[in-house]
């Protein structure tokens, strides 16, 4: 530990996350770098440049330098339509002595929820030179020994991080910046009570000599930007110019704005970066179209379910996922609305309304029409139904009026609901 990280510890000030069993939240992850360094053979960095890795990177070094474990390896997927500030910082901690940072440019399966046509994008593509958001930097590395990156059979990042170690080389810990209080898929990611530790994640048979460690796992958003500040931490300074475009530190982000979620937040790139944002234009299919109409009904969001009386939600969500361009997300789409159908109805007999979702299960149609309508690719919506994060009171109060509601209005899809008595 640092002089300067003593003697804040020393202060025993909390940071803004409520108190650990260890400490204040910083102090639980160094205990828990503490029983990395005791139980693996090697410690890798996931580092995205973002708020989350980069508090993962520094208590990774500050456990490195206790240990005498400097330098420490990380390791970065550049996704080629990142903003300048993020390229300067991640710059900057290559340029660590600390850090061996290894920079990948590859062409990883990204989802594209701008467009029904063009459903997914590849950073750095080979075939999309001509039209790339920004050259290759000096330091990229293009290839991975073992992995397929023709068109077809190109894999998402979480897929590559097998890749990242050879398991002759001893069971490896792979450090992410997975927080529970980011999102409901999250959350579910560290709350598993069959676990040891919830903030590791057993491999599976595929990758037996990795494991998924999340450090920071329990720090709140606050806990995320108090760290650097006592402590005297870089960061990426694109969080300021979100900052300033009025984005809330929730839903700041620095990854590429392409996907199902971070596209509500699209035309913020377009103000903030219009150089790079003409580029990105080109670059990924319905991105202009997406910067304007994201937050409206054309793109889902916010807007009640609608079934006109004599038409089963079925046949609207089957609507739903014909309207897609491509067999895969039409495939992707169903096998999502089927999901959540299928988790609703063993928990409950009880029927899926529009839009009032279930006390027990969280499920609605205008859940499954949303999973429908992107594929749920990351299992966010299906997040969505978590009972756990409910109030079953309120839940059921709204439930049993819509039931009664839509009966009323003439909708015999639904059973009869229950009356008093």
């Amino acid at each position: 530990m640092t002089e300067r990280t003593k003697a804040i510890a020393a202060t025993g000030t909390y940071m803004y996350g409520k108190k650990s069993d260890e400490g204040n939240v910083y102090e639980a992850a160094q205990s828990r770098m503490d029983m990395i360094y005791a139980d693996f053979d090697n410690v890798i960095v996931s580092f995205s440049g973002g708020k989350d890795s980069t508090c993962v990177l520094n208590v990774a070094l500050d456990a490195a330098e206790r240990h005498g474990k400097l330098p420490i390896r990380a390791v970065f997927f550049d996704e080629e339509a990142i903003a300048p500030h993020t390229v300067d910082y991640v710059r900057r901690v290559a340029e660590d002595p600390r850090v061996n940072l290894e920079w990948y440019c590859v062409p990883v399966k990204h989802r594209n929820g701008a467009s029904n046509e063009a459903p997914f994008w590849f950073p750095f593509a080979p075939e999309d030179e001509a039209i790339w958001c920004r050259p290759l930097p000096p330091e990229a590395i293009t290839s991975i020994p073992g992995v397929d990156f023709t068109l077809g059979n190109r894999p998402t990042i979480p897929d590559l991080l097998p890749f990242m170690a050879h398991p002759s080389a001893g069971r490896t810990a792979i450090l992410l910046g997975i927080r529970a209080d980011e999102s409901l898929v999250r959350r579910k990611a560290v709350s598993v009570a069959s676990r040891r530790y919830a903030w590791q994640v057993t491999p599976d048979q595929r990758s037996r000599w990795m494991t998924k460690c999340y450090p920071v796992y329990d720090w709140s958003v606050k806990d995320v930007w108090t760290a650097p500040r006592l402590l005297g931490w870089d960061y990426n300074e694109f969080y300021d110019i979100l900052e300033m475009a009025g984005v809330s530190h929730r839903d700041q982000r620095c990854a590429p704005p392409f996907g199902d979620e971070p596209l509500r937040d699209l035309h913020v790139w377009q103000a903030t970066y219009p150089e790079l944002w003409d580029r990105m234009v080109a670059r990924v299919p319905g991105a202009a179209t997406a910067a304007r109409y994201a937050n409206t009904s054309l793109y889902g969001t916010y807007t009640p379910f609608v079934c006109p009386v004599g038409t089963k939600p079925q046949e609207v969500i089957a609507d739903r996922i014909r309207a897609h361009m491509t067999e895969a997300m039409q495939a992707a789409g169903a096998e999502a609305a089927r999901s959540l159908i299928e988790t609703h109805f063993t928990k409950t007999g009880e029927p899926l309304l529009l839009n009032a979702r279930h006390p027990v299960t969280g499920a609605s149609w205008r859940i499954v029409d949303k999973a429908a309508m992107t594929g749920d690719l990351k299992h966010r919506v299906k997040a969505m139904m978590a009972p756990g994060f409910t109030n079953y009171d309120r839940l059921t109060i709204g439930y049993q009026a819509e039931w009664l509601r839509l009966w009323d209005e003439g909708h015999r899809w639904l059973p009869e609901p229950p009356t008093d008595g």
